[in-house]
Parts: structure tokens; sequence; C-alpha cells
């Protein structure tokens, strides 16, 4: 009976994959810390870095997780985990790589005089004019002041839409509710 480096030999390796196939996650847990440091190892010598070996290691676990069914025995557990490995591996060198380029320092002064003190969402709200709209629905006639514009109740509705007329959407804002 052939055993592993980690000292897990084959059989146990193939019993404790069966029971990942019937969704056993202490099972999982126990492949897990006999083959991890194989499988990493296995990914660093593939990807260019630490960083995206271990997001292929993790996606490797995952496949094990939803394809234990398809164990059929014809090989060892490490060999059929570094299969899974090698294609996951494969798949990530195929995907797109975003383009990173540096933030410039005119875009960096820009975000930094936001007038929201640096807060970012308080500068959208800023541009986009809140504070003025909340003025306007405080000016309203006291009748009217529980009625408006709620955009949450505007959900699946398209903006173009909603500025063609074609559907209202309604803000709640009581009188005295604080200021956001």
């Amino acid at each position: 009976m052939a055993k592993e480096d980690d000292g897990m030999d084959e059989q146990r390796a193939a019993e404790a994959l069966a029971r990942v196939a019937r969704g056993d996650e202490a099972a999982l847990e126990e492949l897990y810390r006999a083959f991890a440091p194989a499988v990493l190892a296995f990914v660093l010598a593939r990807v260019d870095s630490r960083e995206a070996a271990e997001e292929v290691a993790a996606d490797t676990w995952l496949g094990c997780w939803r394809s234990a069914r398809a164990f059929r025995g014809d090989s060892r557990v490490l060999t059929w985990l570094l299969g899974i490995a090698k294609r996951q591996a494969c798949a990530r060198m195929r995907r797109p790589r975003p383009t990173e380029c540096a933030l410039d320092e005119a875009a960096a002064e820009a975000v930094a005089d936001t007038g929201a003190d640096g807060d970012p969402a308080g500068a959208l709200m800023e541009e986009a004019g809140v504070s003025e709209i909340l003025a306007a629905l405080d000016a309203l006639p006291e009748e009217l002041a529980e009625e408006g514009i709620n955009l949450s109740h505007c959900v699946g509705q398209y903006v173009d839409r909603v500025a063609g007329g074609e559907c209202h959407i309604l803000f709640l804002r009581r009188r005295g509710a604080p200021d956001r």
C-alpha cells in the first residue's frame, strides 16, 4: 500500500474522497491537510505569482468538492487532484488580465479634492446635487411632505423610462428626518 509524503496511504485517501462525494466536509478537510502543500507547490510552478497560485489552489479544492463523484480510482488521489489543479491553472492563464495603470497626480488630486472630506460617497452625493434635492423636498407644502420620489421602489425600471415619464418613482422623506 503506497503512502503519500504526509503519511496518508492511498486507500485512506480514496475513502476520504468517496466521503467527499457524499458531501462530508470533514473528509475534504482531511484531504486538504494531506495534499494542500503538494497542490500549492504544483500550482506555484505553473503560474506567475503566489497570489495567483493560492487562487488556483482554492479553485482546485472547490473542483475537488464538486467533482469527487467523478473519481473512478484509475489514478492516485493526488494525481487526480493535480489534474484538477493543472486544468484550473490553464483556465486562469487563458482569462484576460485586467489592464493596470498608475493613477496620475491630477487624478489623485481630484480624488483628494472632493470637498466631502475625502469621502467618495459624499463626493458623489455632492456632485449629484443631493443636498439641493433634499432642500427642495423640505420646501414642499405640509400635505406633500410624505410624498415625493423613492428610487428604491423603482427596481427594474430603467433611468430613461423614468426620465421619459413612463413610470413614476417615489421618494419618502419625513419632515425633520436627518439629512444624509
